[in-house]
């Protein structure tokens, strides 16, 4: 279905009423084969989350990479790594992904961004 929405000229980068682009969505799911289409079509891995909550936490300024650590989405990581995605972004949240990564607890993540 992503396909054909985009066939039909659906911004890649459009917003949802909470902010999140797509590709949010697709690393808040796991949607590896919707990522790679999102970027394939020029989705900004970068982008940051507008505003709002998902899944019950505070998700302002999020970039798709951070949404996907949350998520420990190893293969994920690694696609967005590989389309440009920045571990030193600092959204309006102030922190990196690697930052997150510590504040959350989530050394398996930590590790696997420091070896970048």
């Amino acid at each position: 279905m992503a396909r054909q929405l985009l066939d039909l000229g659906v911004d890649v980068n459009i917003r949802t009423s909470y902010g999140e682009s797509p590709l949010h969505v697709a690393a808040a799911n796991g949607s590896l084969r919707v990522a790679k289409l999102l970027l394939d079509r020029g989705a900004d891995v970068n982008a940051e989350h507008g505003r709002g909550t998902f899944n019950e936490r505070n998700w302002r300024g999020l970039t798709p990479l951070a949404v996907a650590s949350l998520g420990l989405r190893t293969s994920f990581i690694n696609l967005l790594l590989d389309n440009g995605a920045s571990t030193m972004a600092r959204p309006t949240t102030g922190h990196t992904v690697i930052h997150l990564s510590i504040s959350e607890h989530k050394l398996d993540m930590l590790e696997l961004l420091l070896q970048i």
